[in-house]
């Protein structure tokens, strides 16, 4: 019996068998597709079911649950002695992603060269900066906004504003000695809020 035969004389529940078995192909052949697409870049040890996620599970109960969990790129780099690029496979959870651990080649990829950033970015970031914002934007529209933001960042404009950088941490650093010393609890979220 043909797929069109199914799809326009047959009942509703044929229709839904059929879309369900397309799925469920078109998931088995993706798992394939993306545990086998990267095996021969540097990663850490991989595995054809779970992918990295064991990996980053081991870590993760390293740190307190509410870490931020920028040091994991670093400490698999480092436990497994990994270059400053590696790829790290969290799929179906997140798409593969390369991971940068260095700053020389983050400036590379973000800033020299503009390399084009991952849809997910914008998805992720667009309810909290907008649609047009720097992080998530390529090409034309990105260069006009760096154009704008770039001069705000110039070492000689910074340094200008280093004494004040300066006063501001020293009274940073008196309030957190304080609090330090007196061994009591707080919150570094109230601290550090203007």
């Amino acid at each position: 019996m043909a797929l069109s035969t199914i799809v326009l004389n047959g009942s509703m529940s044929d229709v839904v068998l059929v879309a369900v078995g397309i799925a469920f192909c078109y998931a088995i052949v993706r798992f394939v597709q993306v545990r086998l697409s990267r095996l021969d870049i540097p990663q850490p040890p991989h595995s054809f079911w779970f992918g990295h996620l064991g990996v980053v599970r081991k870590f993760n109960k390293a740190y307190p649950p509410d870490a931020a969990i920028h040091h994991l790129k670093n400490s698999i780099s480092r436990e497994y002695n990994l270059p400053d690029i590696y790829y790290l496979d969290l799929w179906p959870l997140i798409p593969p992603t390369v991971v940068v651990c260095s700053p020389e080649l983050a400036a590379q990829v973000t800033t020299e060269q503009s390399c084009p950033k991952s849809p997910e970015i914008e998805k992720f970031l667009s309810p909290f900066l907008g649609k047009s914002n720097i992080i998530s934007l390529n090409g034309k529209k990105w260069k006009e906004l760096h154009a704008v933001f770039a001069p705000a960042f110039a070492p000689a404009y910074l340094r200008t504003l280093t004494d004040g950088m300066v006063d501001e941490v020293q009274l940073y650093r008196d309030k957190l000695s304080q609090l330090a010393n007196s061994h009591a609890e707080f919150s570094m979220a109230k601290l550090t809020s203007i």
